[in-house]
């Protein structure tokens, strides 16, 4: 398993992204999705991660990125929802957007860094951790 960045190349206006996060939250549904799943998977993510479980990791920075997948699509880089969906359904690499900063990265967890490097190829990809 490693966590990597994935540097999309492609830099993000902050502003319009949190306003159609902020607008889609005036969505009750939404809302309540964002409340009671992807906090809560957030803060798995978070627990598993400092427990080094990663099993656990992995299962839960699924569930958020296809929550992201699924409600905040128009915030992922065109480029790159292909690969993203690819992602969910191979079940061996996953992508999450970072904070939108203008800086245009992708968090990713993969099982396998040879995997990785051989789908992706001359993607930008740096590895924070190996668990």
């Amino acid at each position: 398993y490693a966590l990597f960045l994935l540097d999309t190349g492609r830099s993000r206006r902050t502003e319009a992204l949190v306003n159609l996060f902020i607008e889609k939250l005036k969505n009750p549904i939404f809302a309540k999705a964002c409340e009671d799943d992807l906090i809560p998977m957030t803060h798995q993510c978070i627990q598993s991660f400092l427990k080094m479980d990663k099993d656990s990791l992995y299962q839960s920075f699924y569930q958020l990125s296809q929550f992201q997948f699924e409600h905040l699509s128009p915030m992922i880089p065109k480029v790159y929802t292909e690969k993203w969906e690819q992602g969910l359904k191979e079940k061996n690499t996953i992508l999450k957007l970072c904070g939108a900063g203008g800086g245009g990265y992708l968090l990713g967890l993969t099982k396998s860094l040879s995997s990785l490097a051989n789908e992706w190829g001359n993607e930008k990809i740096k590895v924070l951790w190996r668990l």
